[in-house]
C-alpha cells in the first residue's frame, strides 16, 4: 500500500490528481489525495475526465508493480457535492478498466 500511497502522492505534487481541501483552505498543508484503511482505500480528485484518466492510470500502474489486483467490481465512485454528469464520468472511468 506504500507504493499506491506514493503515487498518489507524486500524482497530487504534479497536480494529475486535485485532493479536496479541507476547511475551504487553498493550502498544500490543508489537502488530502487519499486516505488508506485496513481494508478499504480512500481516493480523492477533482470530477474532470483527465483527473479519473490519470487515477486509472495510477491503479493500473499500482497492480504491475505489486502484482496485485483491483477488484474494480468492490469500487465506487462517490461525489460530494452537485454534480449533475456523474454517470457519464463513472461510465467514462470504467471504459478505461
Amino acid at each position: 500500500m506504500e507504493t499506491l500511497s506514493t503515487l498518489i502522492m507524486k500524482a497530487s505534487e504534479l497536480e494529475f490528481l486535485e485532493g479536496i481541501h479541507i476547511n475551504g483552505s487553498r493550502s498544500e498543508d490543508n489537502l488530502i489525495s487519499h486516505l488508506l484503511f485496513v481494508g478499504d482505500t480512500l481516493i480523492f480528485c477533482k470530477p474532470e475526465v483527465n483527473q479519473l484518466g490519470y487515477l486509472r492510470c495510477i491503479l493500473v500502474l499500482f497492480e504491475v508493480m505489486s502484482g496485485l489486483k483491483i477488484n474494480l467490481s468492490k469500487s465506487v465512485l462517490i461525489r460530494i457535492g452537485e454534480l449533475p454528469k456523474l454517470n457519464n464520468l463513472a461510465h467514462v472511468f470504467w471504459l478505461w478498466c
